[in-house]
């Protein structure tokens, strides 16, 4: 699967999130990023974060992608994520949206 074949999902509530910060573009530009960024990427879901209350309008961008692990010199993409993401967008955006790679097919 190339990286512009592979399926994006974006959740309701991730959606609703998105369009209250008024943040679509720098969406669009965070998950163009992924399907270049990620080697062996299987699909990306674009999910709400949901571990505290107080974080009710962060989102995640869950990345699956083809890793077993046993490459020499692991490179991890969520790093070469930050970095973008610091450099690209201010600080007020970036803070709200992370890039999370979880090895496997993207569950339905």
């Amino acid at each position: 699967m190339t990286p512009t074949t592979v399926p994006v999902v974006i959740e309701e509530e991730a959606a609703r999130r998105i369009a209250r910060l008024h943040i679509q573009r720098e969406m669009e530009q965070m998950i163009a990023w992924t399907r270049e960024n990620v080697p062996g990427l299987r699909g990306i879901r674009v999910v709400p974060l949901r571990d505290r209350p107080s974080r009710d309008d962060q989102l995640v961008i869950k990345a699956y992608w083809d890793d077993d692990g046993t490459r020499p010199h692991r490179k991890f993409p969520e790093w070469d994520f930050l970095d973008w993401k610091l450099a690209n967008f201010h600080f007020l955006v970036g803070q709200k949206v992370r890039v999370w790679c979880e090895p496997g097919a993207m569950p339905e």
